[in-house]
C-alpha cells in the first residue's frame, strides 16, 4: 500500500470524526433543522466511512492478488 493513500485515508477518517462531533454537538434548540443537520452528517460520515472500507479493501486484493 502506497504512503501517500494511508495518509489520505487517515485524514479523511480524522475529518469525519470530527463531522460527526460537531453534528452531535449542535444544540437541539430548533429541533426540525438540528435533527436534519444530525441526519445530513451521519449520512456523510457514512459513506465516507464506506468509501474508506472500499479503497481498502482494493488495496488488500490487489497485495494478496501479487
Amino acid at each position: 500500500m502506497d504512503f501517500v493513500v494511508l495518509f489520505e485515508g487517515v485524514t479523511i477518517m480524522t475529518q469525519l470524526m470530527m463531522d460527526m462531533r460537531v453534528a452531535l454537538a449542535a444544540p437541539v434548540t430548533r429541533a426540525p433543522a438540528a435533527a436534519l443537520r444530525r441526519f445530513v452528517g451521519f449520512a456523510i460520515a457514512g459513506s465516507g466511512a464506506a468509501v474508506l472500507v472500499a479503497q481498502a479493501l482494493r488495496h488488500v486484493a490487489a497485495v494478496a492478488a501479487g
